[in-house]
């Protein structure tokens, strides 16, 4: 079968009606220059994103992975990674950027995103397309920006659907990343919640306890719960975001462990170093010395 390429339209920008609704499609290159992510500084989102490049070469750095851009891949990005491309040549694509709300906007129901594999906040996925796969993902972007650029009822309603699969379709070719487990609704709102606060407070609440006491519920119960829907503990979460961190500003800011401890709330350098090496099994150092390596 023939392929879409030369067939899916340029997309400029979004819809005043996709704005409202947390949902965006871009032509990659579009994409690109509008956010500026051509240079040496990286720029975080606040929505997840899926770029698609079908046709390009260069490198995309996501927080502090590097990867080797080719054809046929798709990168799905969690919100707050920072991205930066760098030198790009004939690139061709489609960037697609969302909310939590767009795809969940019951809010307790992410499981789409969380059993796909794709969304990871310490390991962004990335998707090589066989020539089969290539096909059918190409009519379904193809639905995607008819939908995208028509006048139409029920716009928003369609536009979710069809993100939903086209993330359900990419999570089969990774496989599921959390536990095949039946996971009831209340313990996905908490889950979500959780996260959401770890996001925002990982520089101030450093403890399960101090999670579970804004969630109100026990801490043991806490991590019971977030381990069954995440595979991992919720000390581990916390952990992990605050490395994460730290990593970006060794690598982004050229900050050094005291500078990064102070900034993310340690005043003891020394408990700051041991707490470093323990999560990411080397030590600050070492890290440096190592070029970044995630």
């Amino acid at each position: 079968m023939t392929t879409f390429l030369h067939q899916l339209p340029h997309i400029s920008g979004s819809s005043p009606e996709t704005r409202k609704s947390a949902f965006q499609l871009y032509d990659l290159e579009s994409f690109m220059e509008e956010r500026s992510l051509q240079k040496t500084t990286p720029v975080g989102f606040d929505t997840f994103l899926i770029f698609w490049v079908l046709q390009g070469s260069g490198t995309y750095w996501v927080d502090l992975r590097r990867y080797s851009l080719s054809n046929d891949t798709v990168y799905c990005i969690y919100p707050g990674q920072l991205n930066v491309f760098a030198d790009t040549l004939y690139m061709k694509g489609y960037a697609l950027s969302f909310s939590t709300e767009f795809i969940c906007p019951l809010k307790d129901d992410i499981s789409t995103l969380l059993n796909s594999g794709l969304f990871n906040v310490y390991k962004p996925a990335s998707v090589t397309l066989s020539p089969d796969t290539k096909t059918e993902m190409e009519q379904l972007l193809y639905s995607i920006i008819k939908e995208y650029k028509g006048v139409t009822e029920m716009k928003t309603e369609v536009l979710r659907a069809l993100l939903k699969i086209l993330i359900i379709q990419l999570g089969r070719k990774v496989g599921p990343h959390y536990p095949a487990k039946e996971i009831i609704r209340g313990d996905i709102k908490m889950v979500n919640d959780f996260l959401a606060l770890v996001h925002k407070n990982y520089m101030t609440m450093k403890k399960v306890s101090d999670y579970a006491e804004t969630l109100g519920t026990a801490p043991n119960y806490l991590n019971i719960r977030v381990k069954k829907v995440t595979g991992f503990t919720a000390s581990y979460h916390i952990q992990q975001r605050i490395l994460q961190e730290a990593k970006r500003q060794a690598r982004w800011e050229g900050m050094n462990l005291k500078q990064i401890a102070y900034t993310l709330g340690y005043d003891d350098i020394s408990h700051f170093s041991k707490f470093f090496k323990k999560a990411a099994g080397i030590s600050f150092s070492d890290f440096k010395r190592g070029q970044f390596s995630a």
